[in-house]
């Protein structure tokens, strides 16, 4: 009785050993290399670096398939086929933009199949993200006021444009300090301050900085130089025309010419006589008195006719 029940058991187990090689007899398993998830976003671009395993059990050969889809399930390319003998296989594998080609949604497929038919499959999810535009750096447009006259006030009005609309933000460095008497509005980027007396031309380096708080700070480097300009006594002196352009150099030798002018005596000239308007009254006085006695004589002339003829 006891044998004929072991011999029962022997179908049973073979039975149970055949579904567990067929259920089991091949694996495979895919992997990211950066991320223990099996969804991954890059921005467009950038490499992807995926694992594959397959194993199988009492086979003699399988077949591995990797491929990448789109989001429609067509197949964007073929990343890893191989045919092998082997029980296991693994593979580390690199791909990029040259094989996704563009920003969208794939999936990852590993497809293994063994001689007996049996298959296995397992997913990985890639998202490729677009490349944001790239972020333009500010361009300063204005042209510096590199010359000031010694006490005057300065003006320069720095302008800059952003292509992307970035608010500006305006700044002024000097080596080694900067000059206490300016200063730059950091909204505006008007640059100003009264410039110092000075008794011989001062040059100041200056480095205006704009911002727009996004790429690094571009700069407009600039030599400005104060101008001592001397006035009558030799005292410093500005002259009109400093608060915008580059101021100059007055010439002052007339104006020191008409400071010593109004102590000096005035001279007085003797009026000519008009010689071209008296020579012309005498040349029409003399006419009309050839006039007057042209007609007398004429008269007398007609009379003594008249007489003779009596």
């Amino acid at each position: 009785m006891n044998t004929n029940k072991k011999l029962l058991l022997i179908p049973l187990a073979l039975i149970a050993l055949s579904v567990f090689v067929s259920a089991s007899s091949v694996q495979t398993a895919l992997f990211y290399d950066s991320t223990n998830s099996s969804s991954l976003s890059i921005m467009n671009g950038q490499n992807v670096g995926v694992i594959i395993d397959a194993n199988s059990i009492l086979e003699n050969s399988m077949t591995i398939n990797v491929s990448l889809l789109d989001s429609s399930g067509k197949v964007v390319s073929n990343l890893v086929n191989v045919y092998t003998t082997n029980n296991t296989y693994s593979n580390y594998i690199i791909f990029g933009q040259g094989t996704y080609l563009s920003s969208g949604n794939y999936t990852i497929v590993s497809n293994v199949v063994a001689a007996s038919g049996q298959t296995a499959t397992d997913k990985l999810y890639l998202q490729v993200l677009p490349v944001p535009p790239q972020n333009s750096v500010p361009v300063i447009t204005s042209t510096p006021v590199t010359q000031i006259n010694s006490s005057q006030l300065y003006n320069y009005q720095v302008v800059a444009t952003d292509a992307d609309g970035d608010v500006l933000t305006y700044s002024l460095t000097q080596a080694p300090q900067l000059p206490a008497w300016l200063s730059i509005n950091s909204s505006t980027g008007l640059l100003s301050g009264t410039a110092p007396s000075v008794s011989a031309d001062t040059n100041y380096t200056l480095n205006i900085s704009v911002s727009d708080g996004v790429n690094a700070p571009v700069s407009q480097v600039y030599t400005l130089t104060v101008l001592s300009v001397s006035g009558p006594g030799g005292s410093s002196a500005g002259g009109p025309g400093t608060m915008a352009g580059n101021a100059v150099h007055q010439d002052l030798s007339y104006e020191t010419q008409q400071y010593l002018n109004q102590f000096a005596p005035k001279s007085v000239v003797a009026e000519e006589p008009n010689t071209t308007q008296t020579s012309g009254s005498s040349a029409l006085f003399w006419v009309i008195l050839g006039i007057i006695i042209l007609i007398i004589l004429l008269a007398l002339i007609v009379f003594l006719l008249r007489r003779n003829k009596k």
